[in-house]
């Protein structure tokens, strides 16, 4: 019997390319513009917080009526002088039976025709600075009872039944209105510094007694939807101006404040309110002049 030997070709299978697949994704352009900063800054009076902001280069500064720190900032002559060409300051508050029953508070109209036109490109200014916020919520109440309410604040079928009035003015115009213009501005890669009053909060300690703790001087509630809140989820940095200090003691035990260092807090300690989305982590020393705090703080959070 003869063996045949049988050659077979072995196959060689080469396997398919797969197609290169565009994204189908709206992912960033190369060209897209940074965004900017929305920094909030509270403290106690007189910690630097206004002439501090007002160092700010090509800063456009709105006041409320009742804030005269910048104006008197200009005439004591701490600020840079170009600054008094560039102050709004926005209509006093109406007394509370004289608020308007209709079109809205001019204050808050003002506002947001301003942050409209700093929105654009029609102007060379850099950082909007608005002292303060403690103010604006006011104006924005007024505002609220203005639109909603017929002007009245005090109706308890109305503005004040369950706090509809103040949950109302946080909801549609703080977030919709107000903070939903300030994050256009910072898209466009422009800045805001958010100057605030401090106030003392009380935080639930469960393993001992509640203890107080500095925070923005804004409205809080017993739920999220308040202004304070919403403010605090929005803002990309909240910045605590305050003093640590320095306690000795005598030949009789008789304690005293020998001295105070003032500082700048970056992320919450305990005793006060801070945050930051720019992985600071140390206290920033505060200088000797407004000018020299604005240098110090410029080092690791620029605002330009």
């Amino acid at each position: 019997m003869s063996v045949k030997k049988v050659a077979t070709k072995r196959r060689v299978v080469k396997k398919a390319k797969k197609p290169v697949l565009s994204n189908p994704f709206n992912t960033l352009p190369a060209d897209s513009i940074a965004p900017g900063k929305f920094v909030l800054i509270y403290g106690e009076p007189g910690c630097y917080k206004t002439t501090t902001a007002a160092q700010a280069p090509h800063c456009l500064f709105v006041s409320t009526h009742d804030e005269k720190g910048i104006l008197e900032a200009v005439q004591a002559k701490v600020v840079p002088p170009t600054l008094k060409d560039s102050i709004i300051v926005l209509p006093e508050l109406a007394e509370p039976d004289n608020i308007p029953s209709s079109g809205g508070h001019p204050a808050w109209n003002e506002l947001m025709n301003t942050l409209d036109i700093f929105a654009g490109d029609d102007h060379d200014y850099r950082t909007l600075v608005l002292d303060t916020a403690s103010g604006l919520q006011s104006v924005c109440h007024q505002h609220c009872a203005s639109v909603l309410f017929k002007g009245d604040m005090n109706d308890p079928k109305g503005f004040m039944n369950y706090q509809t009035g103040y949950l109302k003015s946080a909801e549609q115009f703080w977030n919709g209105e107000f903070l939903a213009r300030c994050n256009r501005i910072t898209s466009a890669g422009k800045n805001i510094i958010l100057i605030c009053h401090s106030s003392r909060m009380k935080i639930p300690n469960y393993e001992g007694s509640d203890f107080d703790c500095y925070a923005p001087s804004l409205r809080k509630g017993a739920n999220s939807e308040n202004i304070y809140e919403y403010t605090m989820r929005t803002v990309s940095a909240v910045l605590f101006f305050g003093k640590h200090s320095v306690v000795t003691s005598n030949e009789q035990k008789k304690k005293r404040i020998s001295s105070e260092i003032n500082f700048i807090g970056v992320s919450d300690e305990g005793w006060y309110k801070a945050k930051n989305w720019y992985n600071l982590n140390s206290e920033i020393d505060v200088g000797s002049s407004a000018k020299e705090t604005w240098a110090n703080l410029s080092k690791v959070l620029p605002i330009t």
